[in-house]
């Protein structure tokens, strides 16, 4: 899915660092843990006459990669 349009809402509480938001959204809704989050770029200069053509990506990744990348620079402690 497209992170500017339609990010999963787990992965809108993990991108704001909501973490009991979004470990309560992983309980409720597991399948949100496997779609792939992308996003993308505007390139200069390519000539390309689509939109969709007229992009490339930026990253791609999945809640875990993002819990991963922003848990570690935070106080977010996991707690049974």
């Amino acid at each position: 899915v497209d992170f500017h349009t339609n990010p999963t809402p787990l992965f809108k509480y993990l991108y704001s660092e909501k973490w009991k938001l979004a470990q309560a959204r992983l309980n409720s809704h597991p399948e949100d843990a496997r779609v792939w989050v992308v996003r993308y770029f505007k390139r200069v200069g390519n000539g390309a006459s689509d939109a969709l053509e007229d992009r490339a990506i930026r990253w791609k990744l999945l809640p875990l990669h993002l819990f991963i990348a922003l848990a570690g620079s935070s106080n977010y402690r996991y707690i049974e």
